[in-house]
């Protein structure tokens, strides 16, 4: 069955008119007759239980205002007027135009919406879809217009049978005759109102567990959907959210027959050849030889455009769906996989800011805490290794693990020996993280500053985390500060020098990609239980975390600014040793190992004044850990 949206009703000039023909009044929105009539009527008190949400509303983007009476089942028609006589003024008409279905609606309805060229709304409940026509033929008995009425899906959604419910349903924002369901058997619909009533144009099964992973899936469930905006790629996605907090993308689903503007399709497809092809990231070149294979069958025209001939400002899509594309199409947008992918800026930014949980919405900080770090594959360790030592891993070292033992936003470790036996940390930085450092600190500059032009009162420019992270790309800068740090210790603090240790730095193995530093075992600070197997008093570990710190900052004016676990280990000193409570112990003393990546601000003189507006008195440096 088909029907053509394109009809031409007889009284289009005059249903297009801003202004009724009839006398009407004009009144503010919110004192229209309606909606103070749907409070007082007998009907909504005696069903105000058991009655769907008031106020259904749908407007046009123009003068029109449709209200879904739940009590009579009709659609009130209000022409609106915007800004008169004051800006913020909503003037409406009344009487306002009654619409109603030419047919008997079996459901109680909860949504309405308007497509997008104003010629039909739907008329949505949990167990039934309807279509009206917003035009239609004049009744004088009920002082209405009936409209053409039409149900959407009946042998899926209203067969009494059939258990299956409506949960979201939209219509797309690139056709007028194409809207997406969702229901409760996890299935996500395409309909194309211009061709089939009853049957989906395209299908699309929900799997929110990724292959391979053992889940109790019958507990997750869909709850929602959305179309993506107006922006590369998300033109043809759709966003699914689940029970469970975790959100799906379905890309790409493209309505057939819908159109798109020449000039958006060919971005992206430019992107793909230029940036996806030539990245360093395997999955990143995979996944943009799909895009543009899936692109070319689509929209033909890219592939040849001399033969296509005609108009190419706008372009046409074909149908063409994957055969698997249920399960190829499935995208996690859980953020461990979503901040794998960022680059050193924004991914250093993401984790300062889950340490900001008096500011920064604890969902949030749920989420960034629960994100994983990027891992490089073997071979572009093998490839940094070869490029900045000449030779690979094989050939500089005895022995080398190609698991990394520890992988952070800019680098990942892994555990080798030395030609002569020594037992070694070598750190490879990633090497897709880099790439366009420059343009996002400039990016990231550039929005900090426009925020707090429009918001003087949020000024977040002292924190210049894009500075941090430039620095921390070149290791070189690292290893000259693990030994500046120590010899800080032994110089100024020899009372405390023997507790305190950085790793041994192997110069002749490192670059400004690469940093080979002696390997050190240990507890981390804040794991009490192994701490005490080691015969380790936690208090004795108390306080020399804090009187090295204070050592650093009101001695040394070189000061570890990221203490937390990963970059702070404990260890046992020989018995001979005294506790650094300065008393006979029982138990053994320590020797807390820093790693450290300090940067002077001699050279950042942005940091000589804190975030709280204080003077500093000395030079105070910011740290950043070596591993994780």
């Amino acid at each position: 069955m088909r029907f053509n949206f394109d009809l031409q009703d007889p009284n289009l000039t005059q249903r297009r008119s801003a202004t009724p023909k009839e006398e009407v009044e004009w009144v503010p929105l919110q004192n229209h007759p309606i909606f103070s009539s749907s409070t007082t009527t007998e009907d909504h008190a005696s069903t105000s239980a058991t009655s769907s949400p008031r106020n259904l509303l749908a407007w046009d983007g123009a003068t029109r205002l449709y209200f879904w009476d739940s009590n009579k089942h009709c659609l009130h028609r209000i022409s609106i007027r915007l800004g008169e006589p004051q800006p913020t003024s909503v003037l409406a008409s009344s009487p306002s135009k009654v619409l109603q279905a030419d047919v008997q609606l079996n459901f109680v309805v909860h949504k309405i919406s308007i497509n997008r060229n104003g010629s039909a709304i739907l008329l949505a409940g949990s167990d039934g879809l309807c279509v009206m026509y917003l035009y239609g033929r004049n009744s004088t008995e009920e002082n209405a217009i009936i409209c053409r009425t039409v149900t959407v899906g009946s042998q899926l959604y209203s067969n009494d049978s059939n258990a299956i419910r409506m949960l979201q349903v939209s219509w797309h924002p690139y056709s007028d005759t194409h809207m997406g369901v969702l229901s409760s058997d996890s299935v996500f619909r395409l309909f194309d109102l211009s061709s089939d009533l009853l049957l989906p144009e395209q299908e699309y099964y929900l799997q929110p567990v990724e292959p391979g992973r053992s889940r109790n899936v019958t507990s997750i469930c869909p709850v929602d959907f959305s179309f993506g905006g107006d922006h590369l790629w998300d033109r043809f996605s759709v966003f699914v959210l689940y029970t469970d907090g975790s959100l799906y993308i379905l890309c790409p689903v493209v309505p057939f027959g819908s159109f798109y503007k020449w000039e958006s399709i060919l971005e992206i497809y430019s992107d793909a050849h230029t940036f996806g092809l030539k990245s360093a990231n395997s999955t990143a070149v995979s996944n943009s030889n799909l895009a543009i294979s899936w692109l070319e069958a689509t929209f033909p025209e890219l592939a040849n455009p001399e033969a296509e001939g005609g108009d190419l400002s706008m372009l046409r899509a074909h149908p063409y769906a994957l055969f698997d594309a249920s399960i190829s199409l499935q995208i996690s947008v859980e953020p461990p996989l979503l901040l794998a992918e960022l680059t050193i800026i924004y991914f250093r930014n993401c984790i300062s800011l889950k340490l900001q949980d008096y500011l920064v919405p604890q969902e949030y900080v749920e989420t960034l805490r629960a994100s994983r770090c990027p891992v490089s594959s073997y071979d572009q360790v093998c490839q940094v290794i070869k490029k900045e030592l000449g030779e690979s891993p094989d050939k500089i070292f005895s022995e080398f693990d190609p698991t990394p033992i520890a992988s952070a936003s800019l680098a990942q470790v892994h555990v080798a020996r030395t030609i002569d036996g020594q037992k070694v940390a070598v750190k490879v930085q990633h090497t897709h993280m880099t790439d366009t450092a420059a343009a996002d600190h400039a990016t990231v500059d550039m929005i900090v500053n426009t925020i707090h032009r429009f918001f003087p009162s949020f000024d977040y420019r002292y924190y210049d985390n894009c500075s941090f992270a430039c620095w921390e790309l070149d290791f070189l800068v690292e290893a000259q500060n693990s030994e500046k740090c120590l010899d800080n210790f032994r110089k100024q603090s020899p009372h405390i020098a023997d507790y305190v240790y950085a790793p041994k730095v192997y110069w002749n193995l490192s670059t400004s990609k690469l940093l080979t530093m002696e390997f050190m075992d240990g507890a981390h600070v804040n794991d009490v239980k192994a701490i005490q197997r080691l015969g380790i008093q936690p208090k004795e570990v108390a306080k020399l975390v804090s009187q090295a710190f204070a050592e650093m900052m009101f001695k040394h004016g070189f000061v570890h600014c990221d203490p937390h676990a990963a970059n702070l280990l404990v260890r046992p000193l020989p018995s001979t040793k005294r506790s650094i409570l300065g008393e006979a112990s029982l138990f053994k003393a320590l020797v807390l190992i820093i790693y450290i990546l300090a940067m002077s601000t001699a050279n950042m003189p942005s940091l000589n004044r804190s975030p709280l507006g204080w003077k500093k008195k000395t030079t105070v440096d910011n740290s950043r850990p070596w591993v994780v």
